[in-house]
């Protein structure tokens, strides 16, 4: 999948950002985008918790066909941060390999997104248990893992993971049990199986495609069995059971 096409799906998403630096004690309130590293150094001396409002590290061109070159290296920055009323989004910024500078974030009331990133592993997020909207995470070719995500048990909403070409598991996500809306995982051509799901009970609906090494599915059995509102789609992976092979037991191949 052309990754223009990715960054044009997402680019309102992106893009609808509202910067208010207003302050109180502890708490930032307004949204807030992050673009160079001083940036960030500077803004750990403000000695804030919480932030009230979307936070951006990194951004995409005015068109959402690119990321903006950033020298974004660390997050130690924002380690005092616990609560972020709105969104998280990690876009581009080809210097960071890893987000631990957040391993105090313990809530996000709506949207996670990284995409188009450097990073090898997401553990910096492993404090996060509360999140009330879609988790997205696309584009990045040096993901290895999503463990970072081991405290979520529920999404609100949605879960996409899409062309990350070095993802080799999704065990991050075994004690997730409820997934409110979609499920979508597609183009992460070295994820083997979907063990990570194996405490999940409920989805809205999947979508599982053009995932090349692909061959398990065991791991959604349980939640197949427990029926799903929306649709179910599963093609062009390594293995296609139908939804009756899989509870059939015929789930991997």
């Amino acid at each position: 999948m052309n990754k223009k096409i990715i960054l044009f799906v997402i680019i309102s998403f992106f893009l609808a950002c509202d910067e208010d630096n207003t302050t109180h004690s502890g708490i930032h309130e307004g949204s807030i985008k992050f673009r160079t590293q001083q940036e960030i150094d500077d803004f750990s001396k403000q000695g804030y918790y919480r932030i009230n409002g979307t936070v951006s590290i990194g951004e995409i061109t005015l068109f959402g066909d690119d990321f903006i070159e950033t020298d974004i290296s660390n997050l130690e920055g924002l380690r005092s941060i616990e609560y972020i009323q709105g969104d998280l989004r990690i876009l581009g910024n080809d210097n960071l390999t890893d987000i631990d500078g957040l391993n105090n974030l313990a809530h996000i009331s709506a949207f996670l997104a990284i995409y188009g990133t450097s990073l090898k592993n997401i553990s910096g997020l492993n404090s996060l248990s509360s999140l009330g909207g879609s988790v997205e995470i696309g584009n990045n070719n040096s993901l290895i893992n999503i463990d970072g995500l081991n405290n979520l048990s529920s999404m609100e909403i949605s879960f996409r993971l899409e062309n990350n070409d070095s993802l080799v598991n999704i065990n991050g996500l075994s004690n997730l049990a409820e997934i409110k809306r979609v499920l979508s995982i597609s183009y992460n051509e070295k994820l083997t199986n979907l063990e990570g799901f194996n405490n999940l009970s409920s989805f809205g609906g999947a979508k599982i495609e053009s995932n090349s090494s692909l061959k398990d599915f065991c791991g959604i059995e349980k939640a197949l069995r427990n029926g799903y509102n929306g649709g179910f789609i599963i093609k062009n992976n390594a293995y296609n059971p139908s939804e009756q092979e899989i509870l059939n037991g015929n789930c991997s191949n």
